[in-house]
């Protein structure tokens, strides 16, 4: 089995009510997917009044060889949990793996407001494999892919956001 740890921080020109807003909304999620290239997409929300519940599935686009063997044309599942911490701050702790659970990543992702229209975002998880040989390979390639899927992401927020 191997395991990669990832950390990533950014911070957004979005006060953090909207950006909590825009990603636990469903219609948010489906089209980010699709700009991330991502097909056969399917987003479901639920919440107990404190906590949101988001259950995501997607089929990934290209994935460079060797690894498309493994990645690809499989169906991948995120589960996310967002709850608020206090009047500035809220916290999503999500899962993704992979058919099969020979893949699987979590994650704990904190937004938080730091001036009136601007919030700070940071992620902190790791990326296991335990598929023989090349299973280390597979971690550190999702694990180097996971900032550039978030930069991805926070440019369609802006595009999403300016649009709606």
């Amino acid at each position: 089995m191997a395991k990669v740890n990832v950390r990533f921080t950014r911070d957004l020109k979005l006060d953090v009510d909207t950006l909590f807003q825009v990603l636990t909304e469903v219609k948010y999620n489906e089209e980010k997917f699709k700009y991330l290239g991502y097909h056969e997409i399917e987003v479901k929300k639920n919440t107990d009044g404190e906590t949101i519940y988001m259950e995501s599935s997607w089929v990934l686009g290209a994935i460079p060889s060797p690894f498309d063997k493994f990645l690809n044309k499989n169906k991948l599942l995120k589960k996310d949990v967002w709850k608020k911490l206090n009047a500035q701050s809220y916290t999503c702790r999500f899962e993704t793996t992979f058919p099969g659970g020979a893949i699987y990543v979590l994650a704990d992702m904190n937004i938080k407001g730091i001036a009136s229209n601007m919030s700070s975002f940071e992620m902190v998880g790791s990326c296991e494999s335990k598929i023989p040989l090349v299973g280390g390979r597979i971690a550190d390639y999702a694990a180097q892919e996971m900032p550039k899927s978030l930069l991805k992401e926070f440019e369609f927020l802006y595009k999403y956001k300016a649009i709606t």
